[in-house]
C-alpha cells in the first residue's frame, strides 16, 4: 500500500471517482480503533420525544467540522462525574455493551421512559421504547464493519458510499494494519527461529506438503515442558475449528498441576481433522512429554483421536472426558434428566455404587446404558479406572 492514500483514494482503487480528502493513514487509524471485539458503535437510532414534544434522544450525526475529535471510545469512567453528558448518536462508540446499555439506562432512568431489549448478543444490542406509539429505537453492532466505514465516510468527507465499496475499502485498510493470511503461513520459521532464541529449550516443527503448502505446524514453549516434570501426569486434548478464511484447526494438550490449576502443554495448527494430523501430534507430544506407565490421556469419542492415540503410546492410557461424553449423550437423549446420575456414575468409588446410578440411567433409557457400556467402563469411570494413583482427574473438562 503506498502512503497517503485517503480513504476516498481506497474507493477509486476500485474505479469509483471522488475528491482526496485525508490521508490513508488517518482512514487505518480509525479502523485499528474498532479491532477491540468488546467494542460495539451505535449505528442507527431515530428521534424521540416525550410526552411534552421535548426531545431527550437525537439521531442527528455530528457535524463534520466538529467529528474529527470526537473519535473518543467511552468506557465506565465516563461516569465519574454526575455532570457528564453521554452522547447516544450515530457513530458513538462504547468500550463495551455493558457501558452502552448503563448509558441508555441512565438516560431512561433521567427522562422517565423504559424500554425492551430487542437483541442482545456479543455482537449487537437493539432496543426499543416500550411504548408501542413510540417510532424510538437504537441498534449498536460490533464495529469494523462497512456500515461503520459508511458512517466513518459521511461522517469525516461528506460523501456516500455503497456498503461493496465499504467493504472493499476496509478490506485494503484491515490487511495494511494486521498483514494478509496468505503471508502468515509464511511467517512460521521466522516465529519459530524468534520462540527458541528468547525461550530456550522451547520445542518446535512443521510439516508441509511436496508443493510447500502449509500441512501442520506444532509448539511447546520451554516453561511448559519443564513445568510438566511437577504435574499431574494427565493431559487433557482438544481441538476447535478456525474459522477464517483457510478454516483447519487448532489442537492443544494441557494438564493440571498440584494446586489442580490449568498448565497449557502443546498448541498444534492443522489443516484437517484426521487419523494421519492426530498421530503427527501425538508423536510429537510424545517426543517432548515422554510416556510412562501411569501417563493417561484424555480427549473426546473422536474417533480419529483414538485411532492416532493406538498407533502412537504403547503403555499410555486412553480415557474419555465424562463432559464430552455427557454433552454427546443429551444430544441422542434430549428430553431424559440425566446428568446427575450420570455424574454420579463417573465419580462412584465402587462398583456397587456405579451400578446404583447406572440402573437409574437404564431405567430412563436401556438404550443408554448399552452405549456407555460400549466405550468401555474403565475409560471414564472412576472406579473402575486402571491408573488408581489419579482417580478424579480423567473425568475432568481441562
Amino acid at each position: 500500500m503506498v502512503d497517503g492514500l485517503s480513504p476516498v483514494d481506497i474507493i477509486t482503487i476500485a474505479s469509483f471517482n471522488v475528491p482526496v480528502s485525508s490521508s490513508f493513514q488517518e482512514f487505518a487509524n480509525f479502523i485499528s480503533k474498532f479491532l477491540d471485539n468488546d467494542l460495539l458503535v451505535v449505528v442507527d437510532t431515530t428521534p424521540a420525544t416525550d410526552i411534552e414534544n421535548t426531545p431527550y434522544l437525537s439521531s442527528e450525526l455530528p457535524r463534520t467540522e466538529d467529528s474529527r475529535s470526537e473519535n473518543v471510545i467511552i468506557d465506565l469512567n465516563a461516569f465519574e462525574s454526575s455532570h457528564i453528558d453521554i452522547p447516544i448518536r450515530v457513530g458513538s462508540m462504547f468500550r463495551q455493551k455493558s457501558v452502552l446499555k448503563k448509558a441508555i439506562y441512565m438516560l431512561a432512568l433521567n427522562s422517565s421512559f423504559e424500554l425492551v431489549t430487542v437483541r442482545s448478543n456479543r455482537t449487537s444490542f437493539d432496543i426499543i421504547c416500550k411504548d408501542p406509539s413510540c417510532p424510538w429505537y437504537l441498534r449498536a453492532s460490533a464495529p469494523c464493519s462497512p456500515s461503520n466505514v459508511i458512517n466513518y465516510m459521511k461522517i469525516h468527507h461528506e460523501v456516500n458510499v455503497s456498503y461493496d465499496k465499504a467493504w472493499r475499502g476496509r478490506e485494503i485498510a484491515l490487511n495494511s494494519i494486521r498483514g494478509i493470511l496468505e503471508d502468515s503461513y509464511a511467517m512460521f520459521s521466522a516465529f519459530s527461529d524468534a520462540l527458541i532464541r528468547n525461550n530456550p529449550g522451547t520445542y518446535t516443527t512443521k510439516e508441509e506438503y511436496d508443493e510447500g503448502r502449509f500441512k501442520f505446524y506444532f509448539m511447546a514453549l520451554a516453561a511448559s515442558i519443564d513445568a510438566w516434570n511437577y504435574c499431574v501426569p494427565v493431559i487433557s486434548v482438544d481441538g476447535v475449528a478456525m474459522k477464517k478464511k483457510y478454516l483447519g484447526t487448532l489442537i492443544s494438550a494441557c494438564t493440571i498441576d498440584g494446586n489442580s490449576q490449568i498448565v497449557p502443554l502443546a498448541f498444534i495448527v492443522i489443516d484437517l481433522e484426521n487419523d494421519l494430523s492426530w498421530s503427527w501430534f501425538f508423536r510429537n507430544l510424545k517426543a517432548v512429554f515422554g510416556e510412562h506407565n501411569e501417563m493417561v490421556i484424555v480427549s473426546d469419542a473422536h474417533k480419529s483421536i483414538e485411532n492416532g492415540f493406538n498407533v502412537v503410546y504403547e503403555i499410555a492410557e486412553h480415557g474419555l472426558c465424562a463432559f464430552h461424553l455427557l454433552k454427546n449423550l443429551k444430544k441422542n437423549y434430549k428430553s431424559l434428566p440425566m446428568e446427575d446420575s450420570f455424574n454420579k456414575c463417573a465419580r462412584a468409588y465402587t462398583p456397587l455404587e456405579f451400578e446404583y446410578y447406572m440402573r437409574q440411567l437404564e431405567q430412563l433409557s436401556p438404550s443408554m446404558r448399552h452405549e456407555l457400556e460400549a466405550v468401555g467402563r474403565h475409560r471414564w469411570v472412576r472406579a473402575f479406572f486402571r491408573r488408581k494413583k489419579i482417580p478424579g482427574y480423567y473425568n475432568q473438562h481441562l
